[in-house]
């Protein structure tokens, strides 16, 4: 986890809080509703401070009632998805080791689902252990495989 980051967009300078759930993740918390995601995600995905692999970057507003919102820029997508896990956990980290939000916190995204992140968090060592999500599942495809394909 970093909390040292800055990076400009939108002509204003934005702290990015760096979180690793697995992968790496940029957490920029905002304030303006309107966001181009696929703009500055790219910007913030690629910045130099994330080294030539690097980074998701999450846009997040915390809500009225203490939940977030989370827009994800994901890499390798290299656009805006509806979810991503991952982006979620590392996004309820930091507002609560920044923003003083306390565990389990739900988490809206861009798909419509809502996800519930809970851990346990050490404010005298700063750190997160025991992360659970928990959110509904379905079935979004379904096909078949062929001998073929495994070739």
């Amino acid at each position: 986890y970093r909390c040292d980051l800055t990076i400009t967009l939108g002509d204003v300078a934005r702290e990015v809080f760096f979180v690793n759930t697995g992968v790496p993740h940029a957490v920029i918390f905002m304030s303006e509703e309107t966001v181009p995601v696929a703009t500055w995600g790219r910007k913030v995905r690629f910045h130099e401070l994330f080294g030539p692999e690097g980074t998701n970057v999450n846009f997040v507003w915390i809500q009225e009632d203490g939940s977030l919102r989370v827009r994800t820029y994901e890499r390798g997508v290299e656009e805006e998805t509806m979810a991503c896990g991952t982006g979620v956990v590392a996004s309820a980290i930091a507002a609560t080791m920044k923003k003083q939000r306390q565990a389990p916190l739900a988490v809206h995204t861009s798909g419509g689902d809502v996800l519930t992140v809970s851990f346990d968090y050490d404010q005298d060592t700063a750190k997160v252990t025991n992360v659970y999500q928990q959110g509904v599942a379905r079935r979004v495809f379904a096909g078949q495989l062929t001998a073929e394909a495994l070739l």
